[in-house]
């Protein structure tokens, strides 16, 4: 499933960087709206999903669900903000239950 969403990134990004229309509508846009950056950093994401991809499955309640919620836990505090999860029980459809946090 990751490959396929990386794969789907890259054609994402491929199409963004040589579209000659894109290039177009930037010069038509007025030079007020121009001087405004891009925050988005598409390398520095495309990393964040890589890093999260390596971790392999992440169904609920697996170790690679535990370690994406630390990996996302650790960013946000470092960032500044005030992190906390509900954590939760839910019912498996193969059976008993499954923890779970939002």
């Amino acid at each position: 499933m990751c490959n396929k969403l990386m794969q789907m990134v890259l054609a994402v990004l491929a199409l963004g960087l040589s579209d000659p229309s894109i290039e177009i509508a930037r010069s038509a846009t007025p030079a007020a709206a121009t001087t405004t950056e891009n925050p988005l950093d598409a390398l520095r994401a495309y990393r964040y999903l890589e890093q999260l991809c390596a971790l392999g499955p992440r169904y609920s309640g697996s170790p690679g669900m535990l370690k994406q919620q630390e990996i996302l836990v650790e960013h946000f505090k470092k960032l500044g903000g005030q992190v906390s999860l509900q954590e939760f029980r839910a019912k498996n459809p193969l059976g008993g239950t499954v923890p779970m946090a939002n």
